[in-house]
C-alpha cells in the first residue's frame, strides 16, 4: 500500500514538472524580435525605407551597433540609428532604425539583417531579421497627362531699352541744337545765305549726325559684347534644346569611360553639373552654385509639380552621397543613376513646338559601355 501511495506522488512530480517546464522556458526565452517598416511594402523609386526593428532581450546582454556598411543589395545602405534601451525587469527593449533606397522598379526583397548580442562574459548571439518584399514602383505613370513648360516673369532687356528710347531722345536734343545754331549763325549773316549753300550746310550736318550715330551705336555694340559670359560648362550649347543638349551631354559622357577607369566620383560630379543645368534650362531657374534644397525650393517656387520634384531631389541627394560618401560608389549604382537620369530627361521634355527640328539620337541608352 505504501509503495503504491509512494509510485502515485512521483507520477504527480512528474506531471507538474512537466506542466511548469514551457513557462520557465519563456520567461528564460534569449530574445524577441520585430520590425514595422515606413512608409509599407509599395514605395515609389527613390523613396527612402525606414526599417525600425525592436529587439526585446534579457537584461545580461548589451546589442552593438550595427555596421556602417550593412549589406543590404539590391538596396543602397544609407545610415542606422539606435535609440536609448528601455529597461523593464529584468527585460531590455533595443530599438534600431535602419534607412534604406533603391534606384529599380520591380520586386525585391530586403535581405535578412544581422543584429548582434554580448552577454557580460563575452559569448555573442546574432539575431537576423525576417526577409522583407518591396515592391518598387515607377515615380510617373504612362497615362499621366504630359508636362508643361511653366514660363516665368517677363524680364526686360535693359540695353535694348536704351537702343529703343534713349537714342530718339538723343537724336531730337541734336536737331535742336542743330537748329538754333543755324538760327544764330543766320543772324549773324548780313547777307543772303543760297539756296545751294543752305544745302551744302544741311547734308554736312546730316553727315555730322550719321557719323556721331555709327559711334553711338558702336559704343552699345561693345557693351553688349563685353555683357556676353562665357559658358559655364564645357557640355553647353545653346543652340540646342535643353533636352536635346542634355541627351548629348549624357551620352558624350558615357564616352569618356570614367566607370572603366575607376573614376566613380568623378563621374558622379559630372552627372551632377549635367543635370543640374537641364533642370535650370528646362524649368527656367538658376541652379548653377545651388545645392539640392535651393534648387527643390526653386522648383516648388516656378510650380513644378510634386512627383518631379521627388524625383529631381533623390537623383541629386543621390550625387551629392556618391560624392561624399566614405566608400567609393560602384559601378552598379553609377549605371543606375545615369539610366535615371536619362529617364528624367525622357519624361519630362516639353511637348515639340510647330516647325521645329528636334535632336535623333541614334545611339543606345544603356550604360553598359
Amino acid at each position: 500500500m505504501a509503495e503504491g501511495q509512494a509510485s502515485m506522488m512521483n507520477h504527480l512530480w512528474l506531471i507538474l514538472l512537466c506542466l511548469l517546464a514551457p513557462a520557465g522556458q519563456a520567461e528564460d526565452q534569449p530574445l524577441r524580435m520585430s520590425v514595422e517598416i515606413t512608409p509599407g511594402n509599395e514605395i515609389t523609386i527613390g523613396d527612402e525605407v525606414k526599417l525600425l526593428i525592436k529587439i526585446d532581450h534579457d537584461a545580461s546582454y548589451t546589442l552593438v551597433p550595427p555596421s556602417d556598411t550593412l549589406p543590404l543589395r539590391p538596396f543602397e545602405f544609407k545610415r542606422a540609428h539606435v535609440a536609448t534601451p528601455k529597461s523593464s525587469g529584468n527585460r531590455v527593449t533595443d530599438s534600431v532604425t535602419v534607412v534604406c533606397t533603391i534606384f529599380d522598379l520591380g520586386n525585391f526583397q530586403i535581405p535578412k539583417i544581422p543584429l548582434t548580442l554580448i552577454d557580460a562574459n563575452g559569448l555573442s548571439v546574432v539575431a537576423h531579421t525576417d526577409k522583407i518584399p518591396i515592391e518598387v514602383r515607377p515615380m510617373l505613370k504612362e497615362d499621366d497627362a504630359e508636362l508643361r513648360p511653366i514660363k516665368g516673369p517677363v524680364s526686360v532687356n535693359l540695353l535694348a531699352f536704351y537702343k529703343a528710347v534713349l537714342w530718339p531722345v538723343i537724336l531730337v536734343i541734336l536737331l535742336t541744337i542743330l537748329y538754333f545754331w543755324l538760327k544764330r549763325m543766320a543772324k549773324k549773316t548780313a547777307h543772303t545765305i543760297s539756296v545751294d549753300d543752305q544745302f551744302d550746310a544741311t547734308m554736312e550736318a546730316l553727315g555730322a549726325l550719321r557719323e556721331l550715330r555709327k559711334r553711338h551705336r558702336n559704343i552699345f555694340e561693345t557693351s553688349a559684347a563685353s555683357e556676353k559670359q562665357k559658358p559655364t560648362y564645357h557640355f553647353e550649347k545653346p543652340d540646342m534644346e535643353a533636352t536635346d543638349e542634355a541627351m548629348v551631354a549624357l551620352l558624350d559622357l558615357q564616352d569618356q569611360k570614367l566607370l572603366v577607369e575607376a573614376l566613380a566620383r568623378q563621374f558622379h560630379g559630372e552627372l551632377s553639373h549635367i543635370f543640374r543645368h537641364y533642370v535650370g534650362r528646362r524649368y527656367s531657374f538658376p541652379t548653377f552654385e545651388k545645392t539640392t534644397s535651393e534648387i527643390t525650393m526653386l522648383a516648388l517656387q516656378n510650380g513644378v509639380g510634386e512627383e518631379v520634384r521627388n524625383w529631381m531631389h533623390a537623383i541629386l541627394d543621390h550625387c551629392d552621397f556618391a560624392k561624399f560618401a566614405p566608400t567609393e560608389p560602384s559601378k552598379e549604382d553609377c549605371e543606375h543613376v545615369w539610366k535615371q537620369c536619362w529617364e528624367f530627361v525622357l519624361k519630362t521634355r516639353p511637348p515639340p513646338k510647330d516647325g521645329t527640328a528636334t535632336l535623333s539620337v541614334v545611339r543606345s541608352s544603356t550604360s553598359g559601355r
